[in-house]
């Protein structure tokens, strides 16, 4: 099948993860009802969106993490101070 979809991770050529991007100001709730169809046609796999602020998104996908970039900052930080 092709899908397309911006981040897809591998681990061992299993796929473990996939992803949207929506870097814009707003997202309407019709685009969050197509990235969920879009991503839930891969199984047994994590799935994410990843937005400038949760506060863009008309509504909440449904089995979709929503990764804003204060979440990712605090990702980052945590693996930071792991390493110190």
């Amino acid at each position: 099948r092709n899908i397309e979809i911006d981040l897809a991770f591998l681990e061992f050529n299993s796929l473990k993860l996939v992803g949207e991007v929506k870097w814009k100001k707003r997202v309407e709730k019709e685009e969050v009802r197509a990235v969920e169809n879009k991503l839930n046609k891969f199984s047994n796999v994590r799935k994410i969106m990843i937005v400038p602020s949760k506060d863009i998104l008309e509504r909440m996908p449904e089995n979709i993490e929503v990764w804003d970039l204060d979440k990712i900052l605090n990702i980052i930080m945590k693996k930071k101070n792991n390493f110190n």
